[in-house]
């Protein structure tokens, strides 16, 4: 006498193709979701450094108090900004080719950023007064000679692998 007891073959395989099935897109979604929340994460901290910097520079003097010229008057070390001491001096960014990894305004690195670059650009632009007579719109920032405005652009841009994220402001002396 024979027990019916188990599974057979057939069974076996119907039951493993429906777990496949099922478990397939499942694992997927969850992976897309798993990636998309270090993509959120990298995004605040790159949200966290831009704001930390602008912060930085909107705190800084509009302009050195011995009138040089436009950029940055110290010697400095690449990413040492304890010297700067004006809005300007953000542009040796631009020489400097950036800051990878980000830092503090000590020149000590920003802890949990090693894979993000933040870079600054200043430019003297027309003064926001002057844009209806000059015929600029608001994103229409047009670079002027140094010396000849009140208003400087200052764009923060932090960088990583899978994306960057840009703070933009408009800098404005203040009437004294």
């Amino acid at each position: 006498m024979r027990k019916d007891a188990g599974f057979t073959i057939i069974e076996l395989i119907i039951t493993i193709l429906f777990f496949v099935i099922v478990m397939a897109p499942l694992a997927t979604m969850l992976g897309t979701t798993m990636s998309g929340g270090v993509d959120d994460r990298e995004s605040m901290v790159a949200f966290s450094i831009a704001r930390g910097l602008m912060e930085e520079i909107q705190a800084m003097e509009y302009e050195d108090e011995t009138g040089s010229l436009f950029g940055n008057e110290e010697v400095v070390t690449t990413c040492d900004r304890s010297f700067f001491d004006d809005v300007d001096d953000y542009d040796i960014y631009q020489t400097w080719g950036g800051c990878a990894p980000p830092r503090q305004k000590n020149g000590s690195t920003i802890t949990g950023a090693g894979n993000f670059t933040e870079s600054v650009s200043v430019q003297n632009i027309a003064d926001i007064d002057d844009f209806e007579a000059l015929g600029y719109v608001r994103d229409d920032f047009s670079a002027v000679a140094d010396g000849s405005t009140d208003s400087k652009q200052v764009i923060v841009t932090v960088s990583w692998p899978k994306g960057n994220y840009q703070l933009t402001t408009v800098i404005m002396r203040a009437n004294e």
